[in-house]
């Protein structure tokens, strides 16, 4: 599996990858990441 093949499957976290390390961001619509009743089902 190469990383374009996940990379964006999410639309709460963006990953990126440098040297190897992958890095997971979470948020909601590009801000800080909001809890709520949805995002803690899926």
């Amino acid at each position: 599996m190469h990383f374009a093949d996940y990379a964006d499957k999410y639309r709460n976290i963006a990953m990126s990858r440098s040297e190897g390390i992958l890095e997971l961001r979470f948020h909601t619509d590009g801000g800080p990441f909001r809890w709520t009743q949805y995002r803690r089902r899926a």
